[in-house]
């Protein structure tokens, strides 16, 4: 998953330089429910991956990545 994160987080640094911040989506956009402003640099673009492996026939897994980016703008 790490390998996943880090390709996902130099492809944006690269085609996307106006973004500020690129991190793990750890529910730091949850404050805004309260007003108040979360701790991010703006613009941000927050990062979810779901993985789901299953075992295959052939002794190795078949690994399903969803990757979820979220942009947050002030």
């Amino acid at each position: 998953m790490k390998e996943l994160y880090n390709t996902v987080l130099a492809r944006l640094t690269d085609r996307v330089p106006a973004i500020r911040m690129i991190d793990f989506d750890m529910g730091q956009l949850e404050a805004l429910a309260s007003d108040l402003r979360p701790a991010v640099a703006f613009p941000c673009c927050l990062i979810d991956m779901e993985l789901s492996c299953e075992d295959n026939d052939l002794n190795g897994q078949l690994v399903t990545a969803r990757v979820i980016l979220t942009l947050a703008f002030e």
